[in-house]
């Protein structure tokens, strides 16, 4: 039987349960009730994304190739054992139970659909009873019914990028072994994970909220309907023509899951490029998300293919308080084989924000401009986000994780620069870089503040 992922927001239409979502809430009930220690319980499944805990667990991929293809595998079996949890639940009805598959949060849509919806926001069931998918840890303002800010959703970036990895990370990420074992040096996120990916989380989560931190994100039942929206746009991605990895490193590199009768199962990219004939299911909607219409359309020109060039960098840490922070570095002409390409015009920068460490992700994410006044517009000057999601782990010497290493983020800032050159506001000698917060934070109800600032290693400028 083939299955259909919905719009969350088009099965609530007007009503606040749809018998998916009321379903869905009645199967997380079934798997909360289950003991930790049973793969298909709901602190189980939470626990693979990150936990404490050793053996197979703690699996999840980040800042890496496999961010995508381990994720899609991560939410099929999830599917799969929602789906066997729904046979205990008598109010559900067969039919729904059969075709039920997990829906997606479209919030790329905008406006009131990148609010949570209804169903997220109510303390009960229409029964009465308590409502599972409504969790206290979030921010405030969202439980409230309030949207995500247009930079947290924003696929721009993502779908500017026409390659599935590069050296800003490309689409799907930088290629590098697995981000738990053998990841070295620190990799780097591609621009789906970015953003909407890791501002959706913290836009979500907020400071010390569940869908902000690794070892608790998929707590929230919105992580499952949000990591199928991520799904979802890798598939929109690929209806515009443009190519997975064909390497075998990538296409191969097998990662361990387990089915809904608690059997041990392997999944691999090369096991889950087609939704439909490899995995059973297909998307309600594969249209390109209207603010990333020109973006996916733009010039596919080959980028050099000589490496790119450091040509300025800060010399010292830059320290991140939740307040606009700035800061100036010179740069100088490339000497190497960039420097053809500076002469000929058709050079591509790169900003990398390198060694970011902190002990937890402050849930704050912050807006990346250049030379950008006091005075000026922000959006000439914008470059994109960073989230820090995942920041606690990535020099934990206790993991698997690298220890060391830090976060590392590279935006291509190539059109952001020509735009600048046109407004007479670069100076090839110098730049200025300013990192802000794209929305006041404030503590969730149930979970203290986080204010422990976030550590930027060097910020650097590439030219390739």
């Amino acid at each position: 039987m083939a299955f259909m992922r919905a719009d969350i927001w088009t099965l609530e239409g007007n009503q606040e349960w749809h018998p998916v979502t009321e379903a869905y809430a009645r199967a997380v009930a079934v798997m909360k009730t289950r003991p930790a220690s049973d793969v298909t319980s709901w602190r189980f499944q939470a626990a693979i994304h990150a936990s404490s805990g050793g053996d197979w667990r703690q699996q999840c991929q980040h800042n890496c190739w496999f961010f995508l293809s381990w994720h899609r595998a991560y939410l099929f079996w999830f599917e799969q054992i929602v789906r066997a949890a729904m046979k205990e639940v008598d109010e559900i009805d067969p039919e729904v139970r059969e075709a039920w598959a997990l829906p997606y949060w479209n919030y790329s849509r905008g406006g009131t659909y990148a609010s949570l919806p209804r169903a997220f926001l109510t303390e009960q069931l229409p029964d009465g009873a308590e409502n599972p998918l409504y969790v206290r840890e979030r921010r405030q303002r969202i439980n409230n019914g309030d949207a995500l800010t247009k930079e947290a959703i924003a696929t721009t970036e993502a779908f500017k990028a026409h390659t599935f990895t590069g050296f800003d990370g490309g689409f799907g990420g930088a290629a590098t072994g697995k981000n738990h074992l053998d990841q070295d040096p620190a990799g780097v996120a591609g621009r789906l994970e970015r953003t909407p990916h890791g501002s959706v989380h913290n836009g979500v989560g907020g400071p010390g909220g569940f869908m902000s931190l690794f070892e608790t994100a998929g707590l929230d039942p919105v992580f499952w309907m949000h990591h199928a929206n991520i799904d979802r746009l890798w598939a929109v991605w690929i209806t515009q023509g443009f190519a997975n990895p064909t390497d075998d490193r990538w296409l191969t590199t097998e990662f361990e899951f387990h089915d809904e009768q608690k059997q041990l199962q392997r999944s691999r990219a090369a096991g889950v490029l087609d939704t439909a004939s490899n995995l059973g299911y297909t998307y309600e909607d594969l249209t390109v998300p209207p603010a990333a219409e020109e973006a996916a359309a733009m010039s596919r020109a080959p980028r050099p293919d000589h490496p790119p060039e450091l040509v300025g960098a800060t010399d010292e840490p830059l320290d991140l308080t939740g307040r606009r922070t700035s800061v100036t570095f010179g740069v100088e002409s490339s000497r190497g084989p960039a420097a053809a390409s500076e002469r000929a015009g058709s050079e591509r920068l790169y900003l990398s924000l390198d060694g970011i460490e902190g002990d937890r992700n402050p849930g704050t994410t912050y807006g990346v401009y250049l030379n950008l006044g006091d005075d000026d517009e922000p959006e000439p000057h914008y470059v994109g986000n960073v989230s820090f999601f995942g920041i606690e782990k990535s020099r934990d010497v206790r993991s698997d994780h690298p220890a060391g290493h830090g976060l590392r983020y590279v935006f291509d800032i190539t059109d952001t620069v020509a735009a600048l050159r046109g407004r007479d506001r670069w100076n090839p000698g110098r730049v200025e870089v300013t990192l802000a917060p794209l929305e006041e934070d404030e503590p969730v109800a149930t979970a203290e503040a986080v204010g422990a600032p976030i550590r930027v290693g060097s910020v650097g400028l590439y030219v390739q």
